[in-house]
């Protein structure tokens, strides 16, 4: 049977799926074309089988595609074991994808049993914990972050497990009792390793354990002649209890950083590797290019169009096969910044109509159709170049290829993009500058004065450009191959593409986009206030924290801090993650003229309104200070008049205060009837000279 086109776009790798007429779930993990069947793995967590091949037609016939939202696994604010867990976890997985030369092989047993068998030696474990690890990976998602234990759900919660009196496992053969290994044991084992293996002299490990009990474990005794020698202690430590205390604590970076320096650790061990982009032949979403540039334009406030607020910074993603753009990010933050690669990514990854009718754009979905994740990841050593970044982007399953030096080459396909759009845009716009020129034209008005657009009308003109070069731009330089000159493909991005995916090796993998949201979106803290969350000087509400009476109880028992994710191109609402689910707070009402707005301009309003603020505040100052000099002068002459008429003594003044108040209310009455009078005689005054003038 042969599959068509619109087939391919149906069945997606990472799809979940769900049996009519049955609970049962299943994802799929591979499709095979040439075959016809597609690998799916069932997603109980009960069930232990490995992944099995089913036709493509069964599923068409049988399955429906399933919605439900998936979990959102974050490897941060665990446990030391929880950490150790995840950590060992993601290793074992890594060197069983790394082991296979096709991902096909994984599930098929002849080859997989090998290299089960292979990596539980290497990493000192069973394969019945190599397969947990692979099931794992496979059934909630194939990211790393799905390897993230939850150890708080297990046993009694929130109980530490101390080491008791007694050994614990099975009693020695040497009939010596040893010993348990508690936090102590532990810092001597770290002391040790730190002092030893991790020196100059490159000792092995059995040495180094050696040493260890030297200096923590032994006696020094005197012998007849008053000699001192060392005694090892009865209850010590077994090499084998060092070496899985080693194995737990140790990493291949910090060993070969330490033991042979980090240049050696880049050069030969660092996981990143790839330099070339010769492997996107694949097809679509096998290597992706990320790069970024500044335009030579200046932009206003979309706030205050009074206030000029700088040029914007363009991310751009492209995919090698085809030369289509497939994410792109308007970025008023630092130059290679974190947010701005990460929510160009996220742009690629996620559907593409509801980020354009964002700004205003409708396009129909197969404009520009692409919502996947890729397979690798080119960028040169500035976008990159971020731990943060690199473990975000690996955790989706992902492969950081950096360029190799000297070779801006390797980035051509980006930069000419950059310079179509930017050809499009300065002929038309105002407030760009040439800078170049900039010194040459000295003579004409501040060019930065002629500056009219927002982000967001800059980021609809970009969208516009990408629509435009995605489906018409005509790539004069793209080689075809001979399948493609037969089957007539256009030298255009949008049709590569799409020939790419009806008729190229492997499937678009996609993921959940809440999942990716919470791998890519930067992170801070707010905090629970009677009022909201606070963030950024404005209240966010949400049902999830009514329901949980939040805010009342941050004003009975006080504020406290919460991990929130954000969009900085929108911070009309935030993230929240509640027992591994993620929750949507808004803007409250009083902030409803921050919505759509990036956090740069609500940073610049925020800091105008401050400085606006403080010069008030100093101009109250000032003037209380007037305010207090008057009153001290009306206090000064009350004291004095109060001093000339004083006659009586302290009690007569306490006296008859009843009666003294009539009094001096008749006084204020025959005060106020006087004003009166005297306003009205000046009203005849004026109505008089009015009359006169007439």
């Amino acid at each position: 049977m042969d599959v068509s086109g619109g087939i391919r776009l149906i069945i997606k790798e990472n799809m979940i799926l769900r049996w009519q007429d049955s609970d049962q779930t299943v994802r799929i993990l591979h499709v095979n074309w040439l075959a016809n069947i597609a690998y799916v793995i069932n997603r109980s967590e009960k069930c232990k089988h490995w992944p099995h091949a089913v036709r493509i037609e069964t599923l068409l016939e049988k399955a429906i595609e399933e919605t439900t939202e998936e979990v959102i696994y974050k490897s941060e604010n665990l446990t030391e074991a929880e950490r150790e867990y995840h950590e060992r976890a993601v290793q074992v997985v890594k060197r069983v994808l790394e082991a296979v030369e096709h991902k096909e092989q994984l599930f098929i047993s002849q080859y997989r049993a090998k290299i089960v068998q292979e990596v539980a030696q290497e990493f000192g474990v069973t394969p019945t914990t190599v397969k947990k690890y692979l099931l794992t990976f496979w059934k909630r998602g194939q990211h790393f972050g799905v390897l993230v234990p939850n150890f708080k759900k297990c046993g009694g919660k929130d109980k530490e497990r101390k080491a008791g009196e007694s050994k614990r496992g099975r009693p020695r053969s040497d009939g010596k009792i040893g010993i348990n290994v508690d936090d102590r044991v532990k810092k001597i084992f770290k002391t040790a390793l730190n002092r030893y293996y991790y020196g100059l002299k490159n000792l092995c490990l059995k040495d180094v354990y050696e040493l260890m009990l030297k200096d923590f474990f032994s006696d020094t005794i005197l012998t007849a002649e008053e000699e001192e020698i060392k005694v090892l202690q009865d209850k010590r430590p077994t090499i084998y209890q060092f070496r899985y205390w080693f194995k737990k604590e140790n990493s291949v970076k910090k060993e070969v950083s330490k033991r042979l320096g980090e240049e050696v650790y880049q050069q030969r061990y660092r996981p990143i590797t790839g330099n070339a982009t010769q492997d996107a032949g694949l097809g679509p979403a096998t290597l992706w290019q990320v790069d970024s540039t500044i335009f030579d334009v200046y932009l206003v406030s979309s706030l205050n169009r009074n206030l000029v607020i700088g040029r914007p910074i363009l991310y751009v993603v492209v995919d090698i096969f085809s030369h289509l753009i497939v994410g792109i990010h308007v970025s008023l933050d630092n130059f290679n910044s974190y947010s701005g690669v990460m929510m160009a990514l996220f742009n690629s990854m996620t559907s593409k109509q509801k980020f354009c009718q964002k700004y205003g754009v409708n396009i129909r979905s197969e404009e520009w159709d692409v919502a996947c994740i890729p397979q690798r990841i080119l960028a040169d050593r500035g976008e990159l170049n971020n731990t943060l970044i690199e473990s975000a982007i690996e955790n989706l399953g992902i492969t950081i290829q950096n360029n190799p030096p000297y070779r801006p080459d390797y980035k051509g396909h980006v930069e000419k993009m950059f310079d179509m759009i930017k050809s499009s845009i300065d002929s038309v716009v105002d407030g760009v500058f040439d800078s170049k020129t900039e010194n040459q034209r000295s003579t004409r008005k501040d060019w930065r004065l002629e500056a009219n657009l927002t982000v967001q009308e800059f980021t609809k003109i970009v969208i516009q450009s990408v629509i435009h070069y995605n489906n018409h731009h005509v790539l004069s330089n793209y080689v075809l191959t001979k399948e493609m000159l037969e089957a007539g493909v256009q030298k255009i991005p949008r049709r590569i593409w799409e020939y790419g995916i009806n008729n190229q090796k492997g499937v678009l993998r996609t993921l959940h986009e809440d999942v990716v949201k919470f791998y890519l979106f930067p992170s801070a803290e707010a905090v629970v206030t009677p009022k909201g969350v606070m963030y950024k000087n404005m209240a966010y509400v949400s049902d999830f924290c009514y329901e949980h009476n939040w805010f009342g109880e941050a004003r009975t028992k006080g504020h406290w801090k919460v991990k929130i994710w954000y969009d900085p191109t929108d911070l009309g609402q935030i993230y929240i993650l509640h027992n591994e689910k993620p929750q949507r707070l808004y803007l409250a009402e009083y902030f409803d003229h921050f919505n759509e707005k990036t956090i740069h301009e609500i940073e610049q309003t925020m800091k105008k309104v401050k400085k606006q603020e403080k010069h008030d505040k100093e101009v109250e100052q000032k003037e209380r200070i007037n305010l207090i000099n008057d009153i001290e002068k009306i206090v000064n002459q009350a004291r004095k008049e109060t001093k000339k008429q004083q006659s009586i003594s302290k009690n007569q003044r306490l006296q008859a205060m009843k009666e003294n108040r009539e009094q001096e209310k008749k006084v204020q009455r025959s005060f106020m009837e006087n004003n009166q009078a005297i306003e009205k005689e000046m009203d005849d005054e004026l109505d008089l000279f009015r009359k006169l003038r007439k």
